[in-house]
């Protein structure tokens, strides 16, 4: 009786030992044709991704590389221009996220009239009424405080349409090259705005 619990414990070390050898499941082979999602492929000839030409044409539009082209920001003139940079006449990663803080404000203030431009994404407003009128005072007002920044930016700066900037670039996103300086300085006070709204001043 012993000797057969010996027996099993060696049994099950050795195949422990070879388990943390091999590493878990069935090997790997390598060499062969796979489709993107990593099974093996039964195509006789490979093929290129579905959107590898979509990839490449908007590269070749955007002037990106073909690494910056495949990253979804990419996909709005906003996002091209944080992945330019801004020693290459883009954006900053505060002013991106500025702008993405206020489309978002923008929304919801449109969700809070109900109009139909609104991205609705799971909202509804009966449920509760109680928390709707919450979100609607709510998205008011941070709409109203973004807009009175905006204002006190536009009085600083008279020579450039902030107002356009925002609109065009940042909520419709049209390529307009030149209101991307009066986009940065628009972002810029929204950053700051943001930003001193979070510390609760």
């Amino acid at each position: 009786m012993q000797e057969v619990e010996i027996i099993r414990l060696k049994a099950r070390s050795k195949a422990g030992k070879l388990r943390l050898k091999r590493g878990r499941g069935r090997p790997r082979i390598e060499g062969i044709a796979r489709e993107p999602n990593g099974r093996r492929s039964r195509a006789k000839k490979p093929r290129e991704a579905i959107d590898r030409l979509a990839i490449l044409m908007r590269a070749k539009h955007t002037g990106l590389s073909e690494k910056q082209a495949k990253d979804p920001r990419a996909s709005t003139y906003i996002g091209r221009l944080f992945l330019a940079g801004p020693e290459c006449g883009g954006i900053s990663e505060d002013q991106y996220n500025a702008a993405l803080k206020f489309i978002e404000v923008d929304n919801n203030y449109k969700k809070a009239l109900l109009s139909p431009a609104a991205y609705y994404d799971d909202f509804n407003s009966t449920p509760n009424p109680e928390l709707y009128e919450a979100f609607c005072k709510r998205a008011k007002k941070q709409y109203l405080a973004a807009r009175e920044a905006i204002q006190e930016a536009q009085f600083d700066n008279r020579i450039d349409n902030l107002y356009a900037a925002l609109q065009y670039i940042v909520l419709e996103d049209l390529e307009l090259p030149h209101l991307v300086g009066a986009t940065r300085l628009v972002l810029n006070a929204l950053n700051r705005h943001f930003f001193l709204a979070n510390k609760g001043h």
